[in-house]
């Protein structure tokens, strides 16, 4: 079965040309998604990336269809493989780090408390501390470098699952952009609920 989503226009890397400007944002476009072809998608998102200046570059920018009914975020459908149910299990527990991670993608990253931490670590509740879990009253414009930050501190990142035919299981930014980490999550998948824009800082 077939999921349709507007996902982001990939160009092919252009020739650097002196004076040459960065692309403003992808652009939307009509694609079919299976669980086969997902991973070619999150290929796509890194490809760009890499191409355009890198993760510094770049920030995340929710679209209007990532703020749903009830104060919840990303459809609020609350089963598995889902984007709001980790991040409620954040909320309420403080025990997901999936969710934490969600959350940066949200509001970003508290910069002095991970400046504090010394390695890696997949404790959620230390993550938990890292992020606002408060639904914002509009999107914000975060910095992909800070999404990167957290994500790292459990060994996933906004680069990976790049040649994986499993999704995106690994990368919380690539699951906004395609409505979801698994193509279980039928009520979300193939929705597009971000925008990659030019990081202003």
């Amino acid at each position: 079965m077939l999921y349709y989503f507007y996902w982001l226009a990939i160009k092919p890397p252009c020739k650097k040309v002196k004076g040459a400007k960065m692309p403003n944002t992808f652009n939307n476009v009509t694609s079919a998604v299976t669980q086969k072809n997902a991973h070619t998608l999150v290929a796509n998102m890194v490809a760009f990336i890499n191409a355009n200046g890198g993760i510094s570059k770049w920030a995340l920018q929710l679209n209007k269809n990532a703020f749903s009914a009830n104060g919840t975020l990303f459809g609020g459908v609350n089963t598995k493989g889902s984007l709001w149910q980790p991040m409620l299990k954040a909320q309420q527990t403080q025990n997901s780090v999936a969710g934490a991670i969600l959350w940066a993608c949200v509001n970003g990253v508290n910069q002095q408390a991970i400046s504090k931490l010394k390695g890696k670590t997949t404790c959620p509740k230390v993550h938990a501390t890292l992020v606002s879990m408060v639904v914002p009253s509009q999107a914000k414009i975060i910095p992909l470098s800070q999404i990167q930050q957290i994500s790292q501190l459990s060994g996933s990142s906004i680069l990976a699952n790049a040649q994986s035919a499993n999704g995106c299981r690994q990368n919380a930014l690539g699951a906004v952009l395609i409505g979801s980490f698994s193509y279980l999550a039928k009520n979300t998948y193939g929705t597009n609920f971000g925008t990659l824009v030019p990081n202003a800082s």
